[in-house]
């Protein structure tokens, strides 16, 4: 992402990440799932429940996969993140003068 660029130059990943992000569809449907079995009915609500509540949703199926637990995954917003973090950047053109 664009703000941590002067901060970091490079970065490895580990096992398990996603290689592509989520969009915000799928982000919806998943934040909706999570906080449905966390008990909190919007943003606010979901901000005071204890953790052990955010730790024990966490279990819930994945909506969009439909097994597993619930995945969070970077979202492809378009403003914070504008692609997918591991689609490579295209070079430059170079012009050739003849």
């Amino acid at each position: 992402m664009a703000e941590a660029r002067p901060l970091f130059h490079a970065a490895a990943t580990m096992s398990g990440q996603h290689v592509t992000a989520a969009g915000p569809n799928h982000a919806t449907i998943r934040s909706r799932a999570f906080m449905a079995k966390a008990g909190a009915s919007d943003f606010p609500a979901l901000k005071v429940l204890p953790i052990n509540r955010l730790v024990e949703a966490m279990a819930t199926t994945d909506p969009i996969e439909g097994k597993g637990e619930i995945s969070f995954t970077s979202t492809l917003d378009h403003h914070v993140l504008t692609r997918h973090p591991f689609f490579p950047t295209p070079r430059a053109r170079r012009r050739i003068s003849c």
